[in-house]
């Protein structure tokens, strides 16, 4: 019986080049490609990794550059449907350059000890030795300020604060922004939520591969170098 990973391998080795690497997001935008809103408990929910699993200050966004070329996240802002009230998950960029086929991921940051991570006011100097990328905090002080498990969204907005792209799971009460990009996340267990591969759907990471989380990587896909090569050739072809 083939394993999860050679299921996906096989899986993905099925589908066409230009969905394989197809930018979702118009230019010049970022796309969302994991999330992590219920960390799963014990070393296994240690995201970041600090040594210590917090439910909280272990949750991220990953964001990812389709494109070929560079994007300026200053102004960009994650959030959550508590953004201006209590609980609230907010955090806007400072002048970043995301290039293209890179990662970025943004941790919530409650109780989380790491020097050198990135805020709202400055940039990380240097990728995280750990993950291998760039990584910015909230730096949540409240347990509190955190994604509900049972029912929320993560919204990126761009920095004239239009709704590029939207995650939700639940119900909720509260209307749904009208992003470019909607999509749903079947919550199911504990871990992420992320893409296969650039161009991918999202999916419970844990059926991808059977790991809860990948943090500045796709579970199933190319390398950084390989991802921008063929993000800059699928945007040539696509505005042929």
């Amino acid at each position: 019986m083939l394993s999860l990973l050679a299921l996906s391998a096989v899986a993905l080795s099925l589908q066409p080049e230009k969905d394989w690497y197809k930018p979702v997001v118009d230019d010049p935008h970022p796309l969302i490609t994991e999330v992590l809103f219920r960390v799963p408990p014990g070393d296994s929910g240690d995201a970041f990794p600090d040594g210590e699993r917090d439910a909280t200050g272990d949750e991220f966004v990953e964001l990812y550059n389709p494109h070929k070329k560079a994007i300026d996240l200053a102004g960009y802002t994650i959030s959550d449907r508590n953004r201006g009230g209590q609980g609230e998950v907010a955090f806007t960029f400072p002048r970043f350059r995301l290039e293209p086929g890179e990662t970025v991921v943004v941790i919530n940051g409650h109780a989380q000890k790491a020097a050198g991570l990135g805020t709202s006011e400055r940039a990380p100097a240097a990728r995280n030795d750990d993950l291998g990328c760039y990584v910015f905090t909230i730096g949540n002080e409240s347990r509190f300020a955190a994604f509900s498990n049972s029912c929320d969204w993560v919204l990126l907005s761009d920095p004239e604060d239009n709704p590029i792209h939207v995650i939700h799971w639940g119900k909720f009460d509260e209307k749904l922004p009208a992003a470019d990009l909607v999509e749903t996340i079947v919550s199911e267990g504990d871990g992420s939520a992320c893409r296969w591969y650039p161009g991918g759907p999202l999916a419970p990471h844990s059926q991808v591969d059977g790991q809860m989380m990948s943090p500045g990587e796709f579970p199933v896909g190319p390398t950084p170098e390989e991802a921008a090569a063929a993000a800059e050739a699928a945007d040539d072809d696509s505005g042929r």
